[in-house]
Order: structure tokens, then C-alpha cells, then sequence
């Protein structure tokens, strides 16, 4: 028995048919455990879905992120950052590139 219910693994889906449009050449992944890894962000991390939808969005239109988020593991692994960089302005990774 899957431990992810189908709330996840349609999230996991939709979020491959959007990484399609900008990247059509991806390789369909394991959608199984994409949809363990949203679980994952829900049960354990304590994400609500809608901000998860919300991150991942957001990631998918930033010029740098949408080539780096790709899938929910990465977006899991890459939230803080995400959220961190949405709450401040559009030259923050600029600085962070330039400054570091």
C-alpha cells in the first residue's frame, strides 16, 4: 500500500505536465515516489498543498529556478530557500551570485 493518497499523486502529475511545457524533453519520472516526496512535504514538514502549489509556481517562472526545480524532491530540498527569496525582492539572488 502507498503511503501517499491521491491528493499527492495528482499534484505530483501536475507538476510534470507543467515542467513539460517549458521542458519537453523530460523524462517522465516515477510519479510514485514524486507523490511520496509531496507527502513528504505535508506530513513532515508541515507544508499546506496550496503553498506547495504556490512555491513550485513560482519556481517554474523564475528564470534561474525553473531549470532547478524540477521535481518535488528538489522542491522539498530547495523550499526554504524559495520562500526566503519570494518574500524579498527580485535582486536577491543577484546579490547572493555577486556578493558570495
Amino acid at each position: 500500500k502507498e503511503k501517499f493518497g491521491k491528493e499527492d499523486f495528482d499534484s505530483a502529475v501536475y507538476i510534470y505536465e507543467t515542467v513539460l511545457v517549458k521542458f519537453p524533453e523530460t523524462r517522465k519520472p516515477k510519479l510514485e515516489q514524486w507523490a511520496d516526496d509531496i507527502r513528504k512535504m505535508r506530513e513532515i514538514d508541515k507544508v499546506e498543498p496550496g503553498r506547495i502549489a504556490e512555491v513550485f509556481l513560482w519556481a517554474h517562472n523564475d528564470s534561474f529556478w525553473c531549470k532547478n526545480i524540477r521535481s518535488p524532491g528538489k522542491l522539498r530540498e530547495k523550499y526554504e530557500t524559495l520562500c526566503a527569496q519570494m518574500q524579498g525582492n527580485s535582486d536577491g539572488r543577484s546579490f547572493l551570485l555577486n556578493g558570495a
